[in-house]
């Protein structure tokens, strides 16, 4: 069996971002800075 997703999930997480981030989280070094910080929370949670 096949797990499937609404089509808008993924931009219902965008908009989600976006209301805690504010708009410029896709832009420049606010892009960035996001970026890095998903990385870095990835390496410090890995088993």
């Amino acid at each position: 069996m096949r797990a499937t997703a609404s089509v808008n999930t993924p931009y219902q997480r965008i908009d989600r971002v976006t209301a805690l981030l504010g708009d410029q989280w896709r832009h420049g070094d606010h892009a960035l800075q996001v970026h890095l910080a998903l990385k870095v929370h990835s390496v410090l949670s890995a088993p």
